[in-house]
């Protein structure tokens, strides 16, 4: 757990230099909090890496066997690898000029559903069956379950990313516009969209600092195209499969009721 949670927060610290985020969680990200230069980005990249290798140590020098310890070193480093392959398409795709609906579903798995669900829930249950005792079928069933619950969280946190409440989500609600974020609620806007309404996407979003009637008017876009209702019926779609994953894993009550509540907190989550 510590381990992940280490990855996870130094992932971030990356991740807000290469979005160039100014705030995180409410409160400045770091490289804004080091220094808002060249100083504060070189030391937030530099803590990041100390963080992944940092997670890795604690893996390797915990009290399970070596054999153990090999195995669960695997699946982290596995879907640290992941993780970067997903920030690299997530970089990359803005470039493209035909955006598909599975670019962003990719990219949902990669860089968010395996570390932050998949890869925690298939660790956790081997170390706590660290002689093999486990049901041959649970791993693959938790990975199924952990995909399904990181897309329906991802598609709801682009959601909030750009129609959620700043005060809530400690994030501007423009970032991702003026980043040019890849989502859901673009690719299915761009499809749909009128002429008049492509030109204004393809004009303003992505397009680095942008006016607050602008940002209103892509998010009225959204809105229109049916690109909102559309994300959200996604976030139900996956949150409903990771439902049916849940109730045939062989796992008992207390923990399946842990689950249940998880996925209860994500459909209604406001940050």
């Amino acid at each position: 757990a510590a381990a992940h949670e280490i990855f996870h927060t130094a992932i971030l610290a990356h991740d807000d230099v290469i979005d160039q985020s100014a705030t995180r969680r409410g409160k400045p990200s770091l490289h804004k909090a080091i220094g808002d230069n060249h100083y504060g980005v070189s030391q937030a990249i530099s803590l990041g890496d100390a963080g992944f290798f940092l997670a890795m140590k604690i893996i390797a020098e915990s009290k399970f066997s070596e054999s153990v310890k090999n195995k669960a070193l695997r699946i982290f480093t596995d879907s640290m690898l992941d993780t970067a392959v997903g920030e690299m398409l997530d970089v990359a795709l803005p470039k493209e000029k035909n955006l598909k609906e599975k670019d962003v579903l990719k990219i949902a798995m990669l860089k968010t559903a395996r570390y932050s669900f998949a890869a925690p829930l298939t660790l956790g249950a081997k170390l706590n069956h660290p002689e093999g005792e486990l049901d041959l079928h649970l791993p693959a069933s938790l990975d199924r379950f952990g995909i399904n619950l990181g897309i329906a969280f991802q598609i709801q946190d682009d959601i909030l990313g750009i129609f959620g409440d700043e005060k809530e989500t400690g994030k501007s609600v423009q970032s991702d516009i003026s980043e040019g974020k890849i989502t859901f609620l673009l690719t299915h806007a761009l499809k749909h969209a009128d002429k008049k309404m492509l030109d204004f996407l393809k004009r303003n979003y992505g397009k680095g600092d942008i006016a607050k009637t602008d940002a209103k008017k892509i998010r009225e876009i959204f809105v229109k195209t049916g690109a909102y209702d559309y994300s959200r019926k996604k976030v139900n779609y996956y949150s409903e499969n990771a439902r049916i994953v849940l109730e045939k894993l062989t796992i008992n009550n207390y923990f399946r009721k842990i689950l249940r509540e998880f996925i209860n907190e994500l459909m209604e989550r406001k940050h």
